[in-house]
């Protein structure tokens, strides 16, 4: 180094401020990136601090809402299963009324009908039987006629109807028909004799 002692010195001192004047700059710069990264992570803590407070609350609030969406749904399927068993009640009482009123009705009809029909099989059998009665009567009496001495039964006509004989036709004689209505008088069943009969 060349010059006097305060050159010198000053030569000495300059890269030393220069590299105090450096060392402080890089200390500052040091101390506000620190700064800066703390205030950074701070405010990134509080951030996330936030972000995390507010989750918890959407998930609390969202949660809330689904309970109250979940008992609303679950109230509402539990009235309607209420509703719709009050109906399938009712429908089953109601299908229970109208077959019991069916039956009763078909009941009723059946047991008219076959009151009917029995009284229409009782009045078909008594009106054979009188039939068949009334048949056997006639039979009788032509019979009964023709064995008689002394009449002409052949001119004699014979009808039957519920026990009465009817007689009518023609004859030689008074006597003959009075013969003819003793006749029937005589045969069973009979209940009474009317004689149109006449006198050739």
């Amino acid at each position: 180094m060349s010059g006097d002692a305060k050159t010198s010195c000053l030569v000495e001192t300059k890269p030393s401020a220069v590299r105090a004047n450096a060392a402080d700059a890089t200390e500052h710069a040091a101390s506000k990136t620190h700064d800066t990264a703390v205030t950074a992570a701070d405010k990134t803590k509080a951030a996330a601090a936030t972000v995390v407070e507010k989750t918890k609350e959407v998930a609390h609030a969202a949660a809330e809402k689904t309970k109250d969406a979940a008992s609303t749904v679950a109230q509402k399927t539990e009235n309607a299963m209420d509703r719709a068993g009050d109906h399938t009640r009712d429908a089953t009482a109601t299908a229970a009324r109208k077959t019991d009123h069916a039956m009763d009705r078909a009941g009723d009809d059946t047991r008219q009908a076959a009151a009917t029909t029995a009284d229409k099989t009782h009045d078909a059998a008594a009106k054979t039987r009188v039939a068949a009665s009334d048949t056997a009567i006639t039979t009788k009496v032509k019979a009964g006629l023709v064995k008689e001495p002394n009449l002409d039964s052949l001119g004699i006509h014979v009808e039957t109807e519920k026990g009465v004989v009817m007689l009518s036709g023609f004859v030689n004689s008074k006597d003959e028909a009075d013969k003819a209505v003793k006749v029937a008088k005589g045969v069973d069943g009979v209940t009474s004799v009317k004689s149109a009969i006449k006198v050739k």
